[in-house]
Formats: C-alpha cells, sequence, structure tokens
C-alpha cells in the first residue's frame, strides 16, 4: 500500500538518511533511473547513477558521459561509505533515532497550543509542521547551538547527522521544544504544561 504523499520526502533524501538505503524502498517503488550525489562519498565529488537493465540497454558509448567518472580516490571512498551506511545495524539505529526525535518533539503539539501542528518524518529526515513561518525558530535554534532549515513555508527540517547519539537527540529536541514554546508564547498561542 503506498501511502497518500509517496514521494514526500524522495528528494534530498541521501543514503540511508530515512533509516533505509534508498527513499523507496519501504513503499516497494522501484525507479527505472536513480541518481546519488553528494553523500555517496560522505562529501567527496562523485555522482553516480543508477538504473535497471532495459534502461541501460539503451545507452551506447559517448551518449553519457562525465568530467570526473572514474576517479579512484572518489570511488574508494563511496565503497567505504556505502558499506558503512549499508549495514543493517547502522540502519536500525538511523530509524530508531528518528523514532526517539519524534517522540521527543511531539508533546509540542500539545504544549503550544496548535502552533505546532504535526510532526513527522522516517529515519533521521523530520519535519515539524507550524501554524505559520519558521524563520524566526530557525534563527533562535541557531543562536542555540542547533542548526535546522526550513522545507516550504511552515516546515522546519530537522536533518541530524546520522550517527547521532541519543543524547544528543534529548539535547537538540530540547533546544528546539524550548524556542518552540517561547515563539507559541509571543504569537498568542499560549502554552500548556504536559
Amino acid at each position: 500500500m503506498i501511502p497518500e504523499r509517496p514521494y514526500s520526502h524522495l528528494s534530498q533524501c541521501g543514503l540511508s538518511r530515512t533509516g533505509s538505503l534508498f527513499a523507496h524502498t519501504p513503499y516497494e517503488v522501484f525507479p527505472d533511473i536513480l541518481t546519488l550525489a553528494k553523500p555517496l562519498a560522505n562529501g567527496f565529488p562523485i555522482g553516480a547513477t543508477l538504473m535497471t537493465a532495459e534502461v541501460s540497454g539503451h545507452l551506447y558509448p559517448g551518449l553519457h558521459g562525465t568530467t570526473f567518472g572514474g576517479n579512484p580516490v572518489a570511488c574508494s571512498i563511496a565503497n567505504y561509505v556505502v558499506d558503512s551506511i549499508s549495514n543493517p545495524e547502522f540502519l536500525t539505529n538511523v530509524r530508531l533515532m528518528g523514532e526517539e526525535l519524534i517522540r521527543q518533539l511531539m508533546k509540542t503539539i500539545k504544549t503550544t497550543n496548535g502552533y505546532v501542528t504535526e510532526i513527522r518524518g522516517r529515519g533521521l529526515m523530520v519535519g515539524v509542521q507550524l501554524a505559520d513561518s519558521p524563520d524566526q525558530a530557525v534563527v533562535r535554534c541557531r543562536e542555540r547551538g542547533l542548526i535546522i532549515c526550513t522545507a516550504g513555508y511552515n516546515t522546519l527540517r530537522i536533518l541530524p547527522p546520522l550517527m547521532i547519539e541519543r543524547t544528543h537527540i534529548k539535547e537538540a529536541a530540547s533546544i528546539l521544544r524550548d524556542v518552540l514554546e517561547e515563539i507559541a508564547r509571543e504569537r498568542g498561542y499560549g502554552v500548556n504544561t504536559v
């Protein structure tokens, strides 16, 4: 069964970001062409295109090329990265840490009286839906040492490092909860204690 918004988080999801090597896997949707880049070699310049046998059968020498193709250093790094992030224990930890982050943020829905409207995500790609612009939350979190970004008009996007630990999750969630409750008070939503 494919969820109502099956592709809403498939762009910029990175390798293993969602708790599976590829974000499409849990949905049993299999693309004909898949492109990979930045996380493939942990930021070292590389890109790759994966495709089905049917698609690759339409390529011939000279039709597809690359400026940096075959760089042995980049390929060696990519091999190491893929071996590491495809490890089942690593992927399980990404899912568990994502669940913990969501769990710790869920109470802000109740405490902020409608300012936080939804917490959603998969693995370590988490969205916090707000009633209005997230810009102030991004600035205030950064001032307190937490780097987050936005996604669209009213969503905070949280993308912690994949090797994050529970203590880091607790600290980040605490900062974000404080900031969201502070903004909710200022914007007239008030704050409940849970």
